[in-house]
């Protein structure tokens, strides 16, 4: 599993230095869902152009589940942001992880409002 967050924010941000940004992500995981104990985190915050961007999501899975061991898990992804252009606005997205039987592993959400 790629990391989740990264993939949100990165869909949701494209970053210019002119523009000034509120961003945020969290966990929209379901009580019963295979990931307990979800944290999100993003830096920096907000995002910078050119800079590098690093997303991060902890939490334990409480189940065996094939190819994700029963335990803790972490996992982070950094990229660096090369975008150019951008439009003002409120952008926000959803992902949700389920596994081969359709059961959800974890939910995250995370948008930006960029103002310039």
């Amino acid at each position: 599993m790629q990391n989740p967050l990264l993939f949100i924010i990165l869909l949701i941000v494209k970053c210019n230095a002119e523009f000034q940004f509120k961003c945020w992500a969290e966990s929209c995981t379901k009580p019963n869902s295979l990931m307990q104990n979800v944290k999100v985190n993003f830096y920096p915050n907000p995002p910078v152009e050119g800079q590098k961007i690093t997303g991060e999501l902890d939490g334990t899975i409480n189940k065996m589940q094939c190819p994700l061991p029963a335990g803790d898990v972490h996992f982070n992804y950094s990229t660096f942001l090369k975008t150019s252009s951008i439009l003002p606005g409120n952008y926000s997205g959803t992902a949700t992880i389920t596994n081969q039987m359709n059961d959800e592993v974890v939910c995250l959400k995370g948008g930006c409002e960029i103002t310039g």
